[in-house]
C-alpha cells in the first residue's frame, strides 16, 4: 500500500513546477475564457432554436466571425481555462491540508479539484 506521506510530497512537488500566474496573466486568461463561454452560449442557444446542434459555419455566423476566428477564440479559452486550473492547484492543496487534521483524508480531497477539467 502507497505511503500517504510520499504520495503526498510527490503531488506537490510534481505541482510545483507549474508557475503562479500574475495579476495580468490573470485578467487575460479570464477574459479567454470570457469569450469562450460567450460562444459556448450562443451555441446552446443556436441549438434550441434549430432544435439541433449548429454546424461551425452556423455558429460562426450567428456571432458575425469566421469559422477561423471562432475556433481561435476556443483554444485560446481552452488554453486559458488549463492555465488557470493548474495554477490555482496550490491553493486547493492549502485548503485541503488546513483539513488534514481534522480526521479526514487528505489525498481523497484532491481528485475534486480535476472537476475543473470536466
Amino acid at each position: 500500500m502507497p505511503n500517504p506521506t510520499t504520495e503526498v510530497r510527490s503531488y506537490l512537488k510534481e505541482i510545483g513546477r507549474y508557475p503562479l500566474l500574475t495579476p495580468e496573466q490573470e485578467i487575460t486568461n479570464a477574459r479567454a475564457l470570457q469569450q469562450m463561454m460567450a460562444i459556448e452560449e450562443q451555441r446552446s442557444s443556436l441549438a434550441l432554436q434549430l432544435n439541433r446542434q449548429p454546424t461551425a459555419r452556423e455558429l460562426a455566423t450567428s456571432l458575425g466571425q469566421s469559422e477561423a476566428e471562432v475556433q481561435s477564440i476556443i483554444q485560446q479559452g481552452q488554453k486559458a481555462k488549463e492555465k488557470m486550473v493548474t495554477a490555482n492547484l496550490r491553493l486547493v492543496v492549502s485548503v485541503a491540508k488546513k483539513y488534514q487534521n481534522h480526521n479526514l483524508e487528505f489525498l481523497p480531497e484532491l481528485p475534486g479539484v480535476f472537476w475543473f477539467n470536466c
